[in-house]
């Protein structure tokens, strides 16, 4: 892939290559800081997505208890 490449756009609408390249290094990097509870830990950054998941456990564990 030459440099320019990067600047082309891809089949996602408004984003470049170099924009989707970014996007996945960043969403790495999350997730590495939330297997180690880092700073970017996704339960720091997004805490409703922590409640939404608890709230869907504790739904599977009724269906389970019936």
């Amino acid at each position: 892939m030459a440099d320019a490449d990067l600047d082309l756009p891809p089949r996602c609408c408004g984003w470049t290559v170099r924009d989707q390249i970014a996007h996945l290094a960043d969403i790495d990097e999350v997730a590495a800081h939330t297997v180690r509870g880092g700073q970017r830990s996704f339960e720091r950054i997004a805490p409703a997505a922590r409640r939404r998941r608890v709230h869907a456990q504790r739904l599977r564990s009724r269906r389970h208890d019936a």
